[in-house]
């Protein structure tokens, strides 16, 4: 049986957001959060037992742009995958979105199996570097008994 995956979607359409919520809680190893707005995602990022595996942000937030969120939490050391979603369609706009730290950039609308094969291909990045760290701390224990 997969792990479950904890998904936070911020997107302020609620329409998009029951939508991506319907679509991703169909797949049986994901659980979903959402938020509205940059600062109900903060909320939810800060709470100590926030334990997410990706984000889905959108840039035109109320509150302010998905982008720098995305470039905060990459400055406080969040490594999670972050999926942007987006109208913008220029080529600089998907340029500064990848500059700002997202892991990757989608253009609204989104085809549902587009979001959710680029999803799935983040995941096993996310894996290889939770398996990275504990063969590190595994090595150095093994050091210490030496």
């Amino acid at each position: 049986m997969p792990i479950p995956r904890h998904i936070l979607v911020v997107e302020d359409n609620a329409c998009l957001r029951v939508l991506f919520v319907d679509v991703l809680s169909a797949e049986r190893d994901l659980l979903v959060d959402t938020a509205a707005t940059i600062a109900e995602a903060e909320a939810l990022l800060g709470s100590p037992d926030a334990a997410y595996d990706a984000i889905l942000l959108d840039l035109g937030l109320p509150d302010g742009d998905g982008r720098d969120l995305c470039r905060q939490l990459r400055q406080r050391g969040l490594r999670i995958p972050i999926l942007l979603l987006t109208g913008a369609v220029g080529e600089q706009d998907r340029l500064d979105g990848l500059d700002c730290g997202a892991s990757d950039y989608l253009i609204k609308p989104v085809r549902i199996a587009d979001l959710l094969v680029r999803l799935r291909a983040q995941l096993p990045a996310l894996d290889a570097a939770a398996a990275a760290a504990l063969s590190t701390t595994t090595r150095h224990l093994d050091d210490a008994r030496h």
